[in-house]
């Protein structure tokens, strides 16, 4: 892969991860302002979880590729 490629889906996933990991901080941000139940704001927690850990995951193989095929 070359560095143009990775700079790219690096951006890519970046701007993907970063917009969902924004999106549910907003909902739980506007859920605990109001009187919400529990059920829903611990769904909103598991996927604000789930985006941080499977975007680490992913820009970390990302990069394992990259190192991994260099020109």
């Amino acid at each position: 892969m070359k560095i143009e490629e990775f700079d790219k889906a690096l951006r890519d996933k970046l701007l993907y991860f970063g917009y969902m990991i924004q999106n549910e901080i907003e909902w739980i941000e506007g859920l605990e302002s109001f009187d919400i139940d529990n059920e829903e704001l611990e769904r909103h927690y598991n996927l604000l979880k789930y985006f941080i850990c499977d975007g680490a995951c992913r820009i970390q193989k990302l990069y394992d590729d990259f190192l991994g095929k260099k020109d």
